[in-house]
């Protein structure tokens, strides 16, 4: 019961992250959703929503327990080190939970209570942050509007922003890495131990 609980507490602070994003957004919701999709912040909330809702509800998938480690995790590492700045009143909220709460807490789930995979795939567990780097690179392209600056070449050059991928790809690959030893330290979640 407690852990569906933490799972249903923690789909609420990435959906209610998500939802303060756009309060008085008069756009019809496609393009919304078109224009938070431009940010990976926003599909690492949705994938934890969805995983968290899921298990909440019984349905415990262990693949996409650990994608959603992964991207919640890359999204705080990345935007602290990275990305943050000052954030426009109407925003504060939702940079808190999405960039702060979520990805703090997130690991905590894991641990506590998200089924482990049974192999060790890595590239599998990355797929979200490997599928958005291209496509966010090539919406960049396309459109001229870049999610975050560290991206854009037209501001950094293109080196630079090929490096900023690279970079954040590698820094995924290791988070992933750092699983491995995880794994066989803590092979259960903590409230399935005897």
């Amino acid at each position: 019961m407690l852990t569906r609980l933490l799972a249903l507490t923690l789909a609420a602070v990435a959906l209610l992250g998500l939802a303060l994003q756009y309060p008085t957004e008069s756009l019809p919701l496609l393009l919304r959703l078109w224009s938070m999709a431009r940010y990976f912040t926003n599909v690492a909330a949705a994938l934890a929503a969805v995983t968290l809702i899921r298990a909440a509800w019984g349905y415990k998938d262990p693949n996409l327990a650990a994608m959603t480690l992964l991207a919640t995790t890359m999204t705080g590492l990345v935007y602290a080190a990275l990305i943050a700045g000052p954030v426009a009143p109407a925003l504060r909220y939702p940079d808190l939970l999405l960039h702060r709460v979520l990805p703090a807490l997130a690991p905590l789930w894991w641990l506590l209570a998200a089924p482990r995979p049974p192999q060790f795939r890595p590239v599998f567990w990355l797929l979200p942050g490997l599928i958005y780097l291209p496509y966010a690179a090539m919406r960049g392209l396309l459109t001229g509007q870049w999610p975050y600056e560290i991206l854009n070449p037209a501001l950094l050059g293109p080196t630079p922003a090929a490096l900023n991928l690279a970079g954040i790809a590698v820094l995924g690959l290791a988070l992933a890495a750092a699983l491995k030893p995880l794994y066989g330290l803590v092979r259960e979640p903590l409230f399935l131990q005897k």
